[in-house]
């Protein structure tokens, strides 16, 4: 989007219901399901309605469990027919991966098969992932049916990883590991020893799209009040946040992490209990080591 109705930040709560706010001053809110949306001062929208739904899903999809697709949305070069929605695949042996250099000094990985692929960052602290989903449905299609899918591309820390892309990552992190060393530091053979993987947990099952249409519309929340403000912050917690081209992501656990993304293929991550200091990881390429340095950074959110 561009001119007047450019986006100015976007905001992906827990329950991954999204909010979007636009130069105009106009809100845009996906429920946590993608399916319905409320869209505040929404005259200077209308004409622009389907383009700024998609920017808003693509956002949401990018970092949800689950991504939400619908077949009207999905441009149509972009979708591709299929017959089964079989989502299970199957990686490579330590043994016989082969990683490709990607752009920027990338280290990718694919599925035997090449339905999905991982892409670790030249700093290693951050990855994301592409794969054939099928589209959203509705619980009437069949086995017979004729379904389309199209590619989704996510983005994942490494300091927090769903359990279908934990092998991919690990072997993604060997090879990044094996392209860095130093000749004398890479065993006679040229290889490692890998932990002791079998079939099973070399097949995961890739995410689904959700369905078509929620069950449960009425529980849906829309907050119409500014996300930015103290009361807000307090009362709904924040997974991911854009604002002004930089990616914020907060990591919830026992201590809760902040990741901060320029977008320069570094990362600033918060350091545990020491909340208020940060290390920046920057790859210095063309070598692809990563330089660590720890700084102190006051963060306000406003």
């Amino acid at each position: 989007l561009c001119g007047s109705a450019a986006v100015s930040s976007m905001v992906l709560f827990e329950d991954e219901s999204v909010d979007v706010r636009y130069g105009t001053g106009a809100q845009l809110q996906l429920s946590p399901c993608g399916c319905e949306f409320t869209l505040l001062k929404p005259a200077e929208f209308w004409f622009l309605l389907q383009e700024v739904l998609v920017a808003a899903l693509a956002f949401r999809n990018k970092y949800a469990r689950r991504p939400y697709l619908p077949e009207e949305l999905v441009p149509t070069e972009h979708m591709k027919p299929c017959f089964s929605v079989d989502s299970d695949v199957r990686w490579p042996e330590w043994s016989s991966c082969a990683a490709e250099l990607g752009p920027g000094g990338k280290t990718i990985v694919r599925s035997e098969g090449g339905r999905a692929a991982l892409m670790l960052s030249p700093s290693g602290e951050e990855f994301s992932v592409e794969f054939t989903c099928s589209l959203s449905q509705t619980a009437s299609q069949t086995p017979e049916t004729v379904y389309r899918s199209t590619s989704v591309v996510q983005h994942h820390s490494v300091c927090s990883v769903p359990s279908v892309w934990s092998y991919p990552l690990w072997l993604a992190r060997q090879l990044h590991a094996s392209r860095l060393s130093e000749p004398e530091d890479v065993p006679a053979d040229g290889d490692v020893n890998p932990p002791d993987i079998s079939t099973v947990e070399r097949r995961t099952r890739l995410p689904e799209a959700l369905p078509l249409t929620c069950s449960s519309p009425h529980w849906h929340r829309w907050k119409v009040k500014d996300v930015f403000s103290d009361q807000d912050l307090r009362t709904e917690l924040v997974k991911v946040m854009w604002c002004h081209g930089v990616t914020y992501r907060i990591l919830n656990g026992a201590v809760p992490v902040v990741e901060v993304s320029p977008g320069d293929g570094s990362v600033i991550r918060s350091n545990g209990v020491l909340n208020s200091y940060f290390t920046h990881h920057k790859p210095e390429l063309p070598s692809g080591r990563v330089q660590f340095t720890l700084s102190y950074y006051i963060m306000e959110l406003s």
